[in-house]
């Protein structure tokens, strides 16, 4: 027997409604998952279904194995219940008849490696040029998501340049997999969309057979999801969907948040619930939600509410750079850990380009904070980062075979696997280096002219950049290696993910300006050196207890004691362009209510004053996020955020002994600014002292300053430059 008194009384309504058609907006930590598993138990225990009349979407396989478990919990044996994600569904479905349509039964689901083989065949056969490759595959999917006619579609785009082509290439892409008997992913969604609409049979049998549909996270369902889900309850009308509009965070994949929105109209005797008690954060977390989200228009009126206890104010830090701030988090993370406040794993920094996670990996390393990336790479491990590196190494070593072979196609050149191949193989049989075949391939009759005249592009862009390498500053060189190279050109297809690779481009650059000015004598090779240290510091190390570094969209559905949401400006959280439109800023709103509720604790809010631009290789000022103006008068201010007089230097308070609170508010994000007068001896620590760091190995002491646990010295190590470290935090031990 299920158990009802666990259910608040909106929960215990919704799950025994059974009938017809239901909505309901279920807030962050309201308990969503629970509802719809109890309905579903309830459901079979009333015997008003068996559990093979039932359908539960989602759109995760951790969500669809979690509610598997949960119901087993309640009813025993669901082994005949379909609960799966709207792919897998679509996917049974199509095996059981997509013959109806054309297809085989025993049809082929194309990975990405073949859809991408697929692709390049067909543009190889059109003879059309390889760079369109990645922007063809994108339409591709895109036309499939947005469910439009190949004619519609190019209307749609007319302002895209060479639409005409990346049509065509559909057009030819779709016939080679029908040939091939076979679909890719996106044709999962779109050939059941097509089956049930123009099979009658099709459409009744299954509307016949679930007699409960259920559908998750319904605020994420694009135009065709929805569709398909409509045309699986179209002759009952039982429909239970849950979401929240509030955290539809996915309009960049095709979501439509208008899709739970508009519900009651398609469904007008539908009943409405709204789960607003949240049993995840405190009452002052909950008031900073809420005073976030209300500023949205288009949305249902709803307020998340609590029992819990009323907890601390979320602190606001505005730091002077990007520097600063990732130092204020990692002093403020290292005091809430030593007090015993929270383990690092309770921890999340969150962030709404993956960009900004570059400064924060940095501090963490020096104060020998564990981290994770979760959902991405970490910064120096991500692809265009790993270019920009490989470019660098290239150029002040030519030697360096494999930074070239690397860098020989990016951006796109047309140069493909078996020219590098053949290259090699030249250099191996003449001894000679890949630069020195390189140099002369003008004289080889290996290649055809075509592969000639793209070699020598390549060639001659990348013996300039290495004459050149010395007429430069370092940071002056790089930004020329991008010009040249158009190295940013490579992303200026409009996308989430472009515009987050050309932000890391900009971060790279803000990196070797902040080395070069650390080390005014240092050389590329140098920071070259410094970037490899940063990838390979902690390999071999327990990450188990980490703290997580994440971009607001990976974290969608889980919880931390702690939460950080830094890069509070203008440009980055939210992300402004000039094409930004009202509805654009809606969603940007509603990942900064869902960064605010993945909190239960302690939340703490941050920005920094300038950032470094490659643009105009300059520092920007960065205006204050819209976001917390709207929140001034209930946050806990710090350091006078607020007031346009400069913000006073502030020594940091003891931690122990202090509150929460206090233990942070009053933190100095200034390592390298002193809070007394620069010694040459301070508390243990003098100029010239030999000292070793777990990390950064042997190193000497170039200054100290501070005094009792404010005690800050400036270390030299060998190839890692000077590092700023507080003694009290950093594990550093005298020789």
């Amino acid at each position: 027997m299920i158990n009802l008194e666990t259910l608040n009384e909106v929960q215990k309504k919704a799950v025994l409604d059974t009938d017809g058609s239901i909505l309901v907006f279920a807030g962050a930590g309201s308990g969503k998952t629970r509802v719809l598993t109890m309905r579903i138990a309830n459901i079979i225990e009333s015997k008003l279904a068996w559990p093979s009349e039932i359908l539960a979407i989602t759109f995760t396989n951790k969500a669809a194995n979690e509610m598997k478990e949960r119901l087993m919990k309640e009813v025993g044996d669901i082994g005949s219940m379909w609960v799966c994600t709207i792919h897998s569904m679509c996917t049974r479905i199509l095996r059981s008849d997509i013959d109806k349509i054309g297809f085989d039964k025993n049809f082929s689901i194309y990975t990405d490696t073949e859809k991408d083989r697929l692709v390049k065949e067909v543009i190889a056969k059109d003879g059309y040029e390889d760079d369109l490759f990645k922007n063809a595959k994108w339409h591709i999917s895109n036309l499939k998501s947005l469910g439009l006619s190949v004619e519609d579609y190019k209307t749609t785009f007319s302002y895209v340049r060479e639409i005409d082509d990346f049509c065509n290439i559909y057009v030819n892409y779709e016939a080679l997999l029908k040939r091939n008997n076979a679909l890719d992913f996106d044709d999962l969604l779109m050939k059941t969309y097509e089956l049930l609409s123009t099979s009658e049979e099709v459409r009744n049998k299954y509307s016949e057979r679930f007699k409960y549909v259920h559908i998750d996270e319904f605020q994420d369902t694009n135009n065709i999801q929805y569709n398909i889900v409509k045309m699986l309850c179209h002759n009952h009308k039982n429909i239970f969907a849950v979401g929240d509009d509030d955290q539809s965070i996915y309009g960049f994949r095709g979501a439509n948040v208008e899709n739970i929105l508009n519900f009651e109209k398609d469904y007008t005797d539908a009943k409405v619930y709204k789960l607003e008690q949240n049993y995840r954060s405190t009452k002052k977390i909950l008031e900073i939600a809420n005073a976030v989200i209300t500023k949205n228009k288009t949305r249902t009126e709803k307020a998340l509410w609590c029992d819990n206890e009323e907890g601390d104010k979320a602190y606001f830090h505005s730091a002077k750079t990007e520097s600063e701030e990732g130092a204020y988090v990692a002093n403020v993370i290292s005091a809430l850990t030593s007090q015993g406040e929270c383990k690092n794993s309770e921890i999340a920094v969150l962030y709404r380009m993956n960009a900004l996670s570059r400064s924060f990996e940095q501090e963490f390393l020096k104060y020998n904070i564990p981290y994770k990336v979760f959902g991405g790479m970490k910064f120096y491990d991500r692809k265009e980062i790993k270019d920009l590196s490989a470019y660098l190494r290239a150029i002040v070593n030519p030697k360096d075979t494999e930074a070239i072979r690397r860098i020989i196609n990016v951006p796109k050149r047309g140069i493909g696997e078996t020219t590098v191949t053949k290259l090699n193989k030249i250099a191996a049989e003449e001894g000679k280096y890949f630069y020195e075949v390189l140099e002369n391939v003008e004289g080889y009759s290996d290649f055809t002219q075509t592969i000639k005249n793209k070699l020598v592009k390549f060639r001659d862009v990348y013996f300039s950049l290495m004459n050149d390498v010395t007429k430069y500053t370092a940071l002056e060189f790089a930004n020329e290696l991008v010009n040249r190279t158009q190295f940013r050109e490579q992303f200026n297809e409009k996308s989430e993910e472009n515009t987050s690779r050309k932000l890391n481009i900009e971060e790279f650059l803000s990196s070797l300006k902040e080395f070069m000015e650390l080390n005014k004598e240092a050389t590329i090779v140098e920071f070259l050196e410094s970037i490899t240290l940063s990838s390979t510091i902690d390999e071999g190390e327990s990450q188990e207890d980490s703290v997580t570094l994440a971009t607001v969209h990976a974290v969608k559905g889980l919880e931390f004691k702690v939460v950080f949401v830094i890069g509070l400006d203008e440009k980055y959280f939210p992300i402004v362009r000039p094409e930004t439109t009202d509805s654009d800023i809606e969603e940007e709103r509603r990942l900064m209510y869902v960064a605010v509720t993945r909190a239960r604790e302690k939340l703490i809010l941050t920005r920094c004053e300038s950032r470094y631009s490659f643009y105009t290789q300059s520092r920007m000022h960065m205006v204050r996020s819209r976001f917390v103006d709207d929140l001034k008068d209930i946050l806990g201010i710090v350091d006078k955020a607020f007031k346009d007089e400069p913000r006073p230097k502030l020594e940091r308070k003891k931690f122990a002994g202090s509150s929460f609170s206090d233990s942070f508010v009053r933190t100095s994000t200034e390592p390298s600014k002193s809070v007394t007068a620069t010694k040459t001896t301070v508390g243990d620590y003098s100029i010239g002292d030999k000292v070793s760091h777990p990390k950064f190995k042997e190193g000497t002491i170039v200054n100290v300053k501070g005094e009792g646990d404010n005690i800050i010295c400036e270390v030299a190590f060998a190839g890692v430059g000077v590092k700023s470290l507080a003694i009290k935090y950093a594990p550093l031990t005298k020789i």
